[in-house]
């Protein structure tokens, strides 16, 4: 039997991944402070934030586990390693 990693082994690690976050998004904030009157990176701001929006209704089923057929979900198939429906079976 090989190792079993459960979730509870994660939950140190979330701790600081939520800390580094939010000191990114702080010292990003800083960083763009001055560029943020262009239109231009307002733009590039406002396209950044629909697409992360975008993607997490997208890949929402996933996390949430809405009651989909898994043919319905088969084609948010991105990359050839995720298993989300075997039609052979």
């Amino acid at each position: 039997m090989g190792r079993v990693t459960y979730q509870h082994h994660y939950f140190p690690a979330l701790y600081f991944a939520a800390m580094y976050l939010a000191y990114l998004v702080e010292w990003s904030g800083r960083r763009i402070a001055g560029a943020v009157n262009s239109p231009s990176t307002r733009a590039a701001m406002l396209a950044l934030g629909l697409a992360a929006i975008a993607n997490f209704l997208y890949f929402a089923p996933f996390t949430f586990g809405f009651d989909y057929a898994a043919e319905d979900l088969a084609s948010r198939k991105w990359f050839s390693s995720w298993n989300i429906y075997d039609a052979a079976k």
